[in-house]
C-alpha cells in the first residue's frame, strides 16, 4: 500500500532591502494575536500560520515588537 500526500508549498523571496520591514510586519502580526484587549480579527488557522511564520524568522513572542496602541485604543 502506498500513501501519497499532496502538499501545497509557498515559497517567498524577499529583497535584501525588504527584509526588516517584513519582519516587523510579521512581528506586528504576532503582537496582535497574542495581545489581550484587540480585537481577535484572524481565525484559528490564521493564527497557526502566523506563529509558523513567526518561528521560521526565529521570533520569540509579543515582545518582539512594540506598538503604540496608547494613540488608538479600543472601546
Amino acid at each position: 500500500m502506498v500513501n501519497i500526500d499532496r502538499v501545497r508549498v509557498l515559497s517567498l523571496q524577499i529583497e535584501d532591502e525588504d527584509i526588516e520591514g517584513f519582519i516587523s510586519i510579521v512581528s506586528k502580526l504576532l503582537l496582535t494575536i497574542n495581545q489581550a484587549g484587540f480585537k481577535k480579527t484572524f481565525d484559528k488557522q490564521e493564527r497557526i500560520t502566523i506563529l509558523n511564520i513567526a518561528e521560521a524568522l526565529g521570533l520569540d513572542g509579543a515582545e518582539e515588537c512594540n506598538l503604540d496602541v496608547s494613540k488608538n485604543p479600543i472601546n
